[in-house]
């Protein structure tokens, strides 16, 4: 496939993927658990609006920018008019539900050498639709770790290469491509997603734009938290090249 990256070129992938079973284990205990919310943790992405009109890509966020989205709150303060104290007290209790996976976040974001900049959860509801579009996030390559993969209808398309996620398995590519997904079964699919600056480039230039970008999009939507979203806009030739219209 010319469009995925090679997994095992990114060694510290292998700690999210050796351990893709206590991950799950944990998600599944979250989203089955009667006593939490979960519309109260997850963070729709309004950014996706400009692509989707419809909000059935949702996450649950652990790491985004370099920072807890605690931390984004406390930063952004003026940005938000939440309550602090109940922003922490939900987020301590996100990472009281997720003990194991917030502790191998914990150990790969304190070193520098990983270059992880967002580590979150990818809940994509039974029946959706992403359409072609690419990431401005020039700075960054994308993983998506397969968690809960229903069988049947369902795919992601990067350019010419079209595959379907895996449970356990790892699929690494560029955001700046476009790029389609779907998801045409009867139950959700869950990935975590982990981006992380491109090791082949300058990393403080690349720092440096993400930083930029990270700053333009908190003007433009707070509830981003910093990341682009993707757009659709993309030129008629792009679309009719690469978007999958019988699905």
């Amino acid at each position: 496939m010319r469009y995925f990256k090679n997994e095992q070129d990114f060694t510290f992938l292998s700690s999210f993927k050796d351990n893709y079973k206590v991950i799950t284990e944990e998600l599944i205990n979250f989203l089955n658990n009667p006593n939490v919310d979960f519309q109260k943790f997850v963070q729709t992405s309004s950014a996706q609006n400009s692509i989707n009109k419809v909000d059935f890509w949702k996450i649950i966020a652990l790491y985004i920018h370099l920072k807890t989205p605690l931390e984004i709150f406390q930063e952004y303060s003026d940005f938000y008019q939440v309550n602090i104290e109940q922003v922490k007290q939900a987020y301590d209790y996100i990472y009281s539900q997720f003990p194991q996976t917030w502790k191998i976040v914990r150990e790969l974001t304190a070193s520098q050498d990983n270059g992880i900049i967002n580590v979150f959860f990818s809940y994509f509801e039974p029946g959706a639709k992403l359409n072609l579009h690419v990431n401005d996030d020039p700075y960054m390559y994308r993983a998506h770790l397969g968690l809960i993969v229903p069988e049947g209808n369902i795919g992601f398309k990067v350019c010419d290469d079209l595959v379907k996620w895996q449970e356990g398995e790892v699929l690494v590519f560029t955001p700046t491509n476009p790029h389609t997904a779907w998801n045409l079964t009867k139950h959700p699919r869950v990935i975590m997603i982990i981006d992380f600056f491109k090791p082949d480039a300058d990393r403080a230039e690349m720092k440096q734009l993400e930083r930029q970008q990270f700053e333009k999009m908190m003007l433009i939507n707070p509830w981003s938290f910093g990341m682009s979203g993707g757009y659709s806009d993309l030129d008629p030739e792009t679309i009719k090249k690469y978007a999958v219209l019988d699905i």
